[in-house]
């Protein structure tokens, strides 16, 4: 009966570790300016996420950190509540300091790949750390605010091997705090995702997830109308979209088939190309700059005129002449 407790807990332990899911965090396109000075208090940062896991000790620390990206860097920046803080040691990990670290391809493992990173900046410092000295390009600052102290940095995509990043690209990634409340070694460490082992491994990190800074789509074009058909062409207006920041411009659908090389920026378009006596269905889409796309406008349905005549009928001949008739007969019109 013993054993077989044993053997219960140990499959419930599995169990649970296999169901254990990643924790991740979303970080959004930078579309504004990001100076980094140490003082993170654009706008575009988003202080939502909270460190909670004690690694080493109980940390008093309160930390959030927030993240943003383009497409030539990673931007992350931290505050941190600390009352005590301390920069005398020759690690940075125990002084007061940031953590980050980064698994550029994802792919976990039990050790670091050559785009692997783990960064850590100290509070009261110009330098940052790198586990391989791996800085190149990294900007960094650090800054003193109410109750504790603030960090940014900006790292290229091309320090970690990555040259395209697009909205869903997926990364291994974790942070954490070191505090120092009295010289000497660190006290504690907390984090956000993964465990004591990060500075050996990627295989606990969390994940990060580009996302686009906007994903509210526009309204749907209103009203739309045509007008000036002619057998090869007719004129297509509507009323505008709205979207919260700003519409780019508009697609143009012919039958189901988007028919502008370039994004439409007025509310017109003139469709040219047409075929005479044909059908045609169109509707239009607005687009913004985060590329999300608005529901359809109304569909309208157009058939172009015919304005080619019949070729004359030919031949024509009278027969057969009486005093009161006769016949008429000629060759067949053609006609488009």
């Amino acid at each position: 009966m013993k054993n077989l407790l044993v053997w219960s807990c140990v499959f419930a332990g599995l169990v649970t570790m296999a169901y254990a899911q990643t924790p991740s965090v979303n970080f959004k396109k930078r579309t504004t300016t990001i100076t980094i000075n140490g003082t993170p208090d654009e706008t575009a940062w988003e202080f939502s996420t909270l460190l909670t896991k004690n690694i080493i000790g109980t940390s008093n620390n309160t930390i959030t950190f927030a993240g943003l990206w383009d497409e030539q860097y990673l931007y992350v920046a931290f505050r941190v509540t600390d009352a005590n803080k301390y920069n005398e040691s020759t690690s940075a990990w125990d002084d007061d300091a940031v953590e980050i670290y980064i698994d550029a391809d994802n792919n976990g493992g039990t050790s670091y790949g050559t785009n692997d990173r783990q960064f850590a900046k100290e509070w009261n410092s110009s330098a940052v750390w790198e586990k391989n000295g791996k800085t190149s390009g990294v900007t960094h600052a650090w800054a003193n605010i109410t109750n504790g102290y603030a960090v940014e940095l900006r790292i290229p995509w091309s320090n970690i091997g990555i040259s395209n990043p697009v909205a869903g690209f997926r990364l291994g990634f974790d942070v954490a705090n070191d505090d120092d409340d009295n010289g000497g070694a660190r006290e504690s460490q907390k984090m956000w995702a993964g465990d004591g082992n990060n500075w050996q491994w990627p295989q606990n990190f969390g994940d990060l997830v580009l996302v686009n800074s906007d994903t509210q789509a526009p309204t749907a074009p209103s009203n739309l109308a045509a007008s000036a058909l002619t057998q090869s062409s007719v004129q297509l207006n509507w009323t505008a979209s709205t979207d919260n920041t700003g519409v780019a411009g508009y697609d143009i659908f012919r039958n189901g088939t988007k028919i502008n090389t370039s994004l439409v920026t007025t509310t017109s378009y003139s469709v040219t190309g047409l075929s005479a006596t044909t059908a045609y269905q169109f509707y239009v889409q607005a687009r913004d700059a985060a590329g999300n796309t608005s529901p359809n406008s109304n569909t309208i349905n157009v058939i172009t005129p015919d304005t080619q005549a019949p070729s004359a009928p030919g031949n024509l001949q009278v027969s057969a002449i009486t005093q009161n008739s006769f016949n008429i007969t000629w060759t067949a019109s053609t006609d488009n």
